[in-house]
């Protein structure tokens, strides 16, 4: 009971009011029902700190896949995608629909709005323009 009391657990109100955001968003409110929550974007990252998909509204995007099942996914490693999948977990929230027909197409029609977005973020600066791309095994580094 010591312990509840100097840490302000025992009912009385705590002296401070903390305000801690870890991604920048507040979303006490959206919590409690009273508005829409303020954050439109999600990051996924595996437990080895790799970005593995990214959503944003509806859409989510995924950059690699654990395709073992059970215990195995503990022993086999994500499976890194050349191309991302394009789910819309509203009308696929299982995210089995690049297994069902047709999705190629829908994924290529589809990725063409994505394609104008990353463009933008391709742009490379004024001051790494004279510097080579990276080679599969990356000689020039050595």
């Amino acid at each position: 009971m010591l312990l509840l009391v100097k840490h302000g657990l025992s009912g009385t109100p705590f002296r401070q009011r903390w305000e801690v955001h870890l991604d920048g968003y507040n979303i006490t409110d959206a919590h409690a029902g009273n508005t829409p929550s303020p954050r439109k974007e999600c990051f996924y990252f595996n437990d080895d700190g790799s970005l593995l998909a990214l959503r944003h509204n509806q859409w989510k995007l995924v950059f690699a896949e654990q395709r073992a099942h059970g215990l195995d996914a503990w022993q086999e490693p994500f499976v890194t995608l050349r191309f991302p999948k394009l789910v819309n977990i509203r009308s696929d929230p299982f995210e089995t629909g690049d297994s069902g027909m047709d999705y190629g197409r829908w994924r290529a029609e589809a990725h063409v709005p994505a394609r104008a977005g990353a463009a933008v973020g391709r742009a490379v600066p004024r001051d790494l323009q004279g510097i080579p791309a990276a080679t599969e095994g990356r000689e020039f580094l050595t």
